[in-house]
């Protein structure tokens, strides 16, 4: 009978776990049906109206998703040439913008007040927007995604690429801070006009904010002046830059960007998709956004570089083919540190995402979850999508002159290319064995932290304190045997965290170089780190541990001291010793039924030295001359 009721126990967890699994709008494994009824007939020709006249005005609706009726959603369309492009070709399966609340304030869709539908026109795989933003996500906030089945009027529209929205709920999330400035850079000129393109492109344009007005679109309520300080140091002053901008956040983005051959990003064919997020701590965060062009996509056999000349994408853009100011890439090809640092990220996700037999799994599980409506799906890439899902994973599909490139084929050439790019093959330090010691930290007692490190001669820790991951500091590392490192020349590298109060939540991680190449460890830092919090140091009462004790004698002395030691346990420990500076200037194996024990610290300076044994007991010593 108790087995029983255990078992029974055991089946309501594993299926209230599925269910709230299940409630994710986001989660891959569901692919779900949304069912629209607007409440205007001429919803299309209005919306479409609206599109041109750039207004933002939306239609009201009535959404069913998974039996819930939600009404009084606001809709509108939404995209540039996914769009335009679309509705010329009267495709009914156009990008879609939906505001949960924007007429019942305490409406969501699972938790989420805006959706946003995309349709996949240039994509016969229905994977790129899914896949960049998975593969962005292991290293900076990127939206969710995943898919939806979606009917408007009864009519099956199709399956859309469905990605979080970046907006508060969004900042709150991935920052914990959703009032700062925003800015979704992306060009204001509208698809099929005569606007000229105008990048945002990082560059100044003088200090009025008029200049900037086409080039970025303002989401928070003010900004501007934040936006132009941070133009103004990246131009003018970018010795400063690193109090404006997280600059690590910002190599991950370009890295990420160049490595899965996403052109249509900030480094690539085209200077956009992406935002900027000024956060609490004041550093500014680059957001991807729209990343449908992942693995090169339909730019494939572009005029101004070719098929080639995409797959050997220059990864600084030393000379630029299409020649436009990009102040930030400039920065990281001539900042010696950060070019090393952007490297060591590219070699990270080549050896974590261009792995092409775990690529081409993932593939195969993703494209596995959606195959039954892709399939159906006539509206999909100029009502051919079917004819091209499966083979458009594998290799450059050709429609009529129309080519698109293969994710697989480009993962390949693209990975090719990199591994033999005269810097990326240079051989970057190793890096293994990170501790921090003791492993659970007291207040008012020092803490170390140890790595062992070949083919590096610069091992720096990078720790800091602050709440929000940011602002880490270079400690140097030491490998003399004075920094609790072991012995001289061993390969151990110690140093000294500078933090040591109660409640301190100290994030570090190691980086190391050689004169080629950089290593970090984790090696997705500065997003993954080590981590611990310090304890207040709690002493044990004499009464309580009545038989502990460290005798040293005699103190003062010219070196040679007399050591005893009283512990309950019996088995082996370390008595170590310590400067005023918080290095280990010595250590020795204790058995404690061989004690006491002679310790010749003749050949340390005068001064005081603190003897200790863990965290437990503690005995502060003179050596005199």
């Amino acid at each position: 009978m108790i087995a029983s009721k255990r078992y029974f126990l055991l089946f309501l967890i594993l299926l209230c776990y599925g269910m709230i699994k299940a409630q994710s709008l986001y989660d891959k494994d569901t692919l779900r049906s949304l069912y629209i009824t607007f409440d205007n007939p001429d919803w299309h020709e209005t919306l479409v109206a609206n599109w041109f006249a750039q207004n933002g005005l939306r239609e009201n609706a009535d959404l069913e998703m998974d039996g819930i009726l939600y009404e009084d959603v606001a809709i509108r369309y939404k995209g540039n040439a996914t769009f335009y492009i679309a509705n010329s070709s009267d495709n009914r399966k156009l990008p879609l913008n939906i505001d949960m609340n924007d007429n019942n304030e305490d409406q969501d869709l699972l938790g989420f007040n805006k959706v946003k539908l995309a349709n996949a026109i240039f994509d016969p795989s229905m994977l790129r927007d899914v896949l960049g933003f998975s593969i962005y996500d292991d290293y900076m906030p990127a939206p969710e995604a995943n898919w939806l089945n979606v009917y408007i009027d009864e009519e099956y529209i199709g399956l859309y690429p469905n990605t979080e929205s970046i907006n508060k709920q969004f900042l709150d999330k991935h920052f914990d801070y959703k009032k700062g400035v925003l800015f979704k850079c992306d060009p204001n000129s509208q698809f099929g006009s005569t606007d000229p393109w105008t990048s945002p492109d990082l560059a100044w344009y003088g200090s009025d904010s008029s200049a900037y007005y086409t080039r970025y679109d303002l989401k928070s309520e003010t900004g501007w002046a934040a936006l132009l300080e941070l133009l103004d140091v990246l131009n003018n002053q970018a010795e400063n830059l690193e109090n404006i901008l997280n600059i690590d956040r910002a190599l991950w983005y370009l890295a990420v960007s160049t490595t899965i051959a996403n052109y249509d990003a900030y480094n690539g064919l085209f200077i956009h998709n992406y935002y900027l997020y000024q956060h609490e701590n004041g550093l500014f965060q680059m957001i991807p956004w729209d990343v449908s062009e992942s693995f090169i996509g339909i730019l494939i056999g572009n005029d101004q570089v070719g098929e080639e000349g995409l797959y050997e994408w220059d990864i600084f853009l030393e000379n630029d083919p299409v020649e436009e100011n990009r102040p930030l890439l400039d920065y990281v090809r001539n900042h010696p540190l950060y070019r090393k640092q952007y490297l060591a990220h590219i070699r990270t996700i080549i050896e974590e995402v261009l792995d092409i037999e775990a690529l081409e799994e993932e593939i195969e599980y993703l494209q596995g979850s959606i195959e039954s409506a892709a399939l159906t799906d006539w509206n999909a890439f100029f009502g051919l999508g079917p004819l091209f899902f499966e083979s458009n994973t594998f290799e450059t599909t050709n429609f009529f002159g129309l080519e698109v490139a293969g994710i697989l084929s480009t993962a390949i050439e693209r990975k090719n290319y990199l591994l033999n790019h005269p810097e990326i093959s240079l051989s970057p330090p190793q890096i293994s064995e990170v501790q921090h010691l003791p492993e659970n930290p007291v207040s008012g007692l020092p803490t170390f932290v140890n790595a062992f490190v070949e083919n590096g001669d610069q091992v720096e820790l990078m720790v800091t304190k602050n709440k929000y991951a940011s602002h880490f500091q270079a400690i140097p590392m030491y490998d003399d045997g004075l920094h609790n490192d072991g012995l001289a020349g061993d390969g151990i590298f110690g140093a000294a965290v500078p933090y040591s109060n109660t409640g301190d939540h100290v994030k570090y991680y190691i980086r190391a170089q050689n004169p080629d190449a950089m290593m970090l460890h984790p090696q997705r830092a500065e997003y993954e780190f080590h981590e611990y919090i310090i304890e207040e140091l709690v002493l044990v009462e004499e009464e309580e541990a009545p038989r502990a004790f460290l005798k040293v004698n005699p103190n003062p002395s010219r070196g040679m001291f007399t050591v005893e030691i009283s512990l309950p346990e019996s088995d082996p420990i370390i008595l170590e010793v310590y400067d005023t500076l918080g290095r280990r200037v010595s250590a020795k194996r204790l058995v404690p039924n061989h004690l006491p024990i002679s310790l010749d610290l003749s050949e340390l300076s005068p001064g005081i030295y603190f003897f200790k044994i863990g965290t437990l007991l503690t005995e502060k010593v003179l050596i005199i001359r």
